[in-house]
């Protein structure tokens, strides 16, 4: 097991990403300072806020291209990419659909799909699963993103 970044240095007090081979998982030492976090420009389109009452007609029934974000509000990495993930929605407005699953509301979608650790996002195109990461890495999630639309063409 090794330390990836120490989020300290990017103003989230004590939440340290912890990374091991083909997993990723987040540990909190101490509440984050949300106060210094750095702002992510992006436009005014926002993810699409899921559940288990909307994830059917949402993402499975959906024709483009669905990233799910699934996550937990005490998850340090997630914090860190929500902004993001955010920025991902309108960037990608008409070619990719970004929604966000709180794991800690329901976890029956989740564990449906066998989200392990948070973050996790995966991607979905005509009801199934087509790619999927698991940590939060911009240039990682970039690639992965592209890669998935390469795939549905």
């Amino acid at each position: 097991m090794h330390i990836l970044r120490n989020l300290r240095d990017a103003g989230l007090a004590g939440v340290l990403l912890v990374a091991m081979p083909a997993m990723a998982t987040c540990m909190e030492v101490e509440q984050p300072n949300y106060a210094k976090q750095t702002a992510i420009a992006y436009t005014s389109q926002k993810p699409v806020r899921l559940n288990r009452n909307n994830f059917k007609s949402e993402v499975l029934e959906s024709k483009a291209l669905v990233m799910v974000d699934f996550y937990h509000p005490d998850c340090g990495a997630c914090i860190e990419a929500k902004p993001y993930v955010e920025g991902y929605a309108g960037e990608y407005k008409g070619r990719m659909k970004v929604g966000t699953y709180s794991i800690e509301d329901d976890s029956a979608i989740p564990g449906h799909y066998n989200v392990e650790y948070v973050p996790t996002f995966i991607f979905y195109h005509n009801g199934k699963e087509v790619d999927r990461i698991v940590g939060f890495n911009d240039e990682g999630l970039r690639k992965k993103i592209e890669q998935a639309l390469k795939k549905i063409k």
